[in-house]
């Protein structure tokens, strides 16, 4: 239980957990705007559906376009650094010491 608390207090898993969440209200935004957008005070039809769907559909694009570069970025750079530092220290294993913060 102490090691799952441990890993939500990461950032890493913070700073996904928010893209994740703001994905989903994208999504949700899309699919309420294209269904029933009645629920937010805008008339089936109108020109402001229109509008506000191609909207969010663009936001929530960019942000998963964002988020997918933003994975394949950080897994070529850190793979890039952990050959790195396994060619520094010869091939063998690299034990570090956690930082308490």
């Amino acid at each position: 239980m102490k090691r799952l608390l441990q890993g939500l207090k990461s950032t890493t898993f913070q700073l996904w957990f928010i893209l994740f969440v703001f994905l989903c209200l994208g999504i949700a935004a899309c699919l309420i705007l294209k269904n029933d957008p009645s629920q937010l005070g805008i008339s089936p039809g109108s020109v402001w559906q229109e509008r506000l769907f191609f909207v969010a559909m663009m936001l929530t694009g960019g942000l998963l376009l964002f988020i997918i570069v933003f994975f394949i970025s950080t897994y070529i750079f850190g793979r890039s650094a952990y050959h790195k530092a396994k060619a520094l220290t010869g091939g063998e294993v690299l034990h570090l010491q956690k930082i308490k913060t």
